[in-house]
């Protein structure tokens, strides 16, 4: 009996009393393939049990098991779905789905009502469409589905995070049965040049020697696979152990043949599919190659690929596990302990290293606007999800209101990137699907042209394929078709620097979009595949600069063309990927394609268009006006107009003043010292009926006298301060000039300062003997209103302020006057001033 047995009543009971369990069990403890059966079992729920698994082996692999211990044909009570692959009917009450699947069911019906619960395996591992299926969920619970059943499944005891985000939820905990598993690390680092796969063929070969069940080798993706089983095989480790690959492009019986026990010991190299889901019986040995693909954002082709990056500790120590299911096992893991120290703790959940753009599509069909509104356990950055938007606009799929769009909910049907899916969408319209099938799939993955090849064999490619020399991307799909037609013989396609294994794997995947394909009907392929891929790479189409590799894209970036490119000196392109270059300090822009400038009206309708523009020209140091064609922020052509209205040029030249690239003198502080004394009189002397002149009139007055300027030159000759003071009345004028002098007369006869600030009595500054035999402090404002004295040293610094000058020569002066005469004691300093 497995493990997961023991909490069955209570995982039951959970249920019953509540719609919300965490369940907390080890891998190989059976949570799986047994968790689904208890529910159905106990009569919990009507609908269908969907259980989401983040990989397609685990789906198909885990309803075979379940399937088969239920004893029911597969497809029956028990079955899966995954992309473009379903065993599964009416009768299906348990059905093992790739997370992504019950999301787009959603679309089809937003209340699911077929569905009584939801099993989310491997929660740990924080998939992105885990984390979305669950915020829905969530929101379906609270709005209208109270019945719906949620179980979290992880594998790690690190649970706090899920509890706290779930506080009302369950928490259910299995402690399964392991075996200790010895841990060993290399000695030292291996070196650069080692390939990762001869260094787990090494540890492979002295494990088995040690080891008395399978050895289970972790490796990053299929091509690594592949060479670990030829290295083992080169070892002589082969000969007496079965040698098998595990990973999700297998066939169904070559994965049932890895996962199954038979007579003779195995070596199994896998994917991290075996990491979790899965349980593989007879390991005792793991060798660790420290590695996964994991999907990330590729921000230069602005779509999620795979990388291989080093797994987390985490990861790590479930990987180990899986060598102590039966006995106890080993692992080896492929590098050292000191670097082990420095790995992260734990995975970063994909929502903040994967693109957004297909989930912001369907959650705004799901009348999502504000992703605040989902509960999610790590919510994006504002920031990203406002960029994703700004991309989907540009694609056509939401309009300028953020609403999804008809092309929007068509991209949704597209098993692939909106990207991908606005350009096969396009294809189908214009009649090149076929050829647009085989183009996705070459954008999909590294270029099937080997990039290091003698001058004469790139020569020999491009004279070949490279047409009219109008795309870089047409070239390369020309390669590919002529790869096809010989049948990807390696000789051949070196001799034109194709490598032929990617040209027949991408050759492959194109037949992935076959539901995207239609008949061949365009009279001009090449151009309405370039049309195709204008739109989808809208936001990277760019006009060149003349006599230069330099380009200016719509979005206001600026990149670098390849000199290889056959585009290289065009005039307008679109390039299918932006690239940082260590070489440059600009980015580079590669997969281009001539753009005709009359197409842009065709294609961008809301987005392009001729506009009259007024602008400050820093060369000229003038106001110039101008008719331009524009494509977002990209000017494709310009043309001067002569006339310029007095109130257009007055703006912009007030918006260059205000950005600091037009100087303004006569606004000086001689100007800014009259308007405080208006505004201080106005407010001291409300009867008088003088206007304040507040911040938006001191605008209002620039753009006045700014009308009619054009260049710095007559900025610079504006009589700034006649304009200023013609905001009041010559008498007002008066009045402001009598009384809110800028200067008071001292019994010495010293003519002194009066500083004014808005809000405060004005302040009298001169040096302290200034004011001998003055018993008051100066009055302005018609003797309404004393101002401050501020007393200075011999040296000019303060030595006091007061505000009322009598009190101080009583009070303060004595204090002030002993500590002056010892400083200065060359000064006179009477008892009684």
């Amino acid at each position: 009996m497995l493990p997961i047995a023991d909490v069955r009543e209570e995982l039951i009971t959970a249920l019953q009393s509540g719609s919300r369990v965490i369940l907390q069990a080890p891998t190989g403890s059976g949570k799986s393939t047994q968790v689904p059966g208890m529910i159905l079992d106990a009569g919990l729920v009507q609908g269908e049990i969907v259980v989401l698994q983040p990989r397609r082996l685990a789906a198909r692999m885990l309803a075979r098991r379940v399937a088969q211990e239920r004893g029911c044909p597969l497809g029956e009570e028990v079955g899966y779905q995954v992309r473009l692959d379903r065993k599964a009917g009416s009768r299906t009450r348990i059905r093992y789905v790739t997370e992504g699947i019950l999301l787009r069911e959603w679309l089809r019906d937003p209340l699911l009502p077929h569905v009584g619960a939801i099993v989310f395996d491997e929660f740990h591992e924080r998939h992105l469409y885990g984390d979305l299926t669950l915020a829905h969920a969530l929101r379906l619970q609270v709005e209208s589905r109270p019945d719906l059943k949620l179980v979290l499944m992880s594998a790690t005891l690190d649970t706090e995070p899920l509890q706290a985000f779930l506080p009302d939820a369950a928490l259910v905990t299995s402690e399964g049965r392991t075996h200790p598993v010895k841990v060993r690390y290399l000695d030292r680092a291996p070196d650069p040049r080692t390939r990762i796969w001869e260094v787990a063929a090494r540890a492979t070969a002295n494990l088995v020697k040690k080891t008395e069940g399978d050895v289970l080798v972790f490796m990053p993706g299929r091509f690594e696979i592949d060479r670990t089983l030829e290295e083992l095989k080169r070892g002589g480790v082969g000969k007496e152990l079965e040698l098998l690959p595990l990973h999700g492009e297998l066939p169904p019986e070559a994965q049932d043949r890895a996962v199954s026990a038979g007579p003779t010991l195995k070596v199994i190299v896998s994917t991290n599919i075996a990491e979790t889901s899965l349980t593989l019986e007879g390991v005792t040995g793991v060798v660790d190659s420290g590695l996964a693909r994991v999907a990330r954002f590729d921000p230069h082709r602005k779509i999620d690929h795979l990388d291989v990056v080093p797994i987390s500790k985490a990861s790590a120590d479930q990987r180990a596990g899986r060598a102590g299911r039966v006995r106890p096992g080993e692992c080896i893991r492929c590098w050292t302990e000191s670097s082990h120290a420095r790995r992260p703790a734990r995975e970063t959940p994909e929502i903040h290293r994967v693109d957004l753009a297909e989930a912001v599509l369907m959650f705004r069909h799901l009348g999502v606007n504000d992703w605040s509104e989902l509960h999610l356990p790590d919510p994006p950055a504002a920031a990203v999800l406002k960029s994703t938007e700004t991309f989907l606009r540009m694609l056509g799929a939401l309009d300028a209101e953020g609403a999804l769009t008809e092309t929007g909910r068509r991209l949704l049907d597209v098993p692939a990137h909106p990207r991908i899916g606005r350009f096969l969408l396009e294809a189908q319209t214009r009649g090149v699907s076929t050829s647009a099938a085989r183009i996705a799939s070459l954008l999909q993955d590294r270029s099937i042209l080997v990039r290091r090849v003698p001058e004469k064999v790139r020569q020999n490619l491009v004279d070949t394929f490279g047409g009219d020399g109008r795309s870089d991307v047409l070239m390369e799909l020309f390669a590919l078709e002529w790869a096809a037609s010989m049948k990807f013989d390696r000789g051949m396609c070196e001799d034109f620097g194709i490598h032929a294994g990617a040209a027949r794997q991408a050759w492959q995947l194109a037949k992935t979009f076959e539901k995207f394909r239609s008949s061949e009907e365009a009279d001009d392929r090449s151009s309405e595949l370039r049309k195709c891929l204008t739109v989808a790479f809208a936001d990277q189409v760019g006009k060149v600069r003349p006599h230069t590799r330099r380009c200016d894209l719509v979005d206001g970036r600026v990149v670098e063309l390849p000199k290889s490119s056959l585009c290289a000196k065009e005039v307008l392109v679109v390039g299918t990927e932006v690239r940082d270059s260590e070489r440059m300090k600009t980015s580079e822009m590669n997969g281009l394609s001539r753009v005709e400038p009359e197409w842009l009206e065709e294609l961008f309708p809301q987005g392009s268009g001729e506009q009259e523009e007024v602008r400050f020209d820093p060369q000229e140091k003038r106001v110039i006006a101008e008719r331009t064609v524009r494509l977002g922020e990209l000017v494709l052509e310009r043309q001067r107009i002569h006339e310029v209205s007095d109130e257009a040029a007055g703006k912009v030249l007030m918006r260059a003043v205000e950005e600091g690239e037009v100087p303004f003198p006569g606004w000086d502080e001689d100007v800014e010292g009259w308007i405080v004394r208006c505004n201080c009189l106005a407010v001291w002397q409300p009867d008088w009926g003088i206007p304040p002149l507040k911040e938006e009139d001191r605008r209002m007055l620039m753009e006045h006298m700014l009308s009619g300027c054009r260049t710095r030159r007559d900025v610079k000759n504006l009589n700034v301060k006649a304009a200023v003071m013609d905001w009041v009345t010559p008498m007002q004028r008066d009045l402001i000039q009598e009384h809110c002098p800028t200067r008071v007369t001292l019994p010495n006869g010293r003519k002194a300062r009066i500083r004014y600030e808005e809000g405060a009595a004005p302040v009298v500054s001169s040096k302290l003997q200034d004011f001998f035999g003055m018993k008051e402090g100066p009055k302005v404002a018609a003797g309404t209103v004393t101002c401050r004295v501020e007393l200075l040293a011999p040296n000019g610094r303060p030595a006091a302020l007061t505000e009322n000058l009598g009190n101080f020569w009583k009070e303060g002066y004595a204090l002030v006057r002993k500590d002056l005469r010892g400083r200065y004691p060359k000064h006179d300093w009477p008892e009684n001033p």
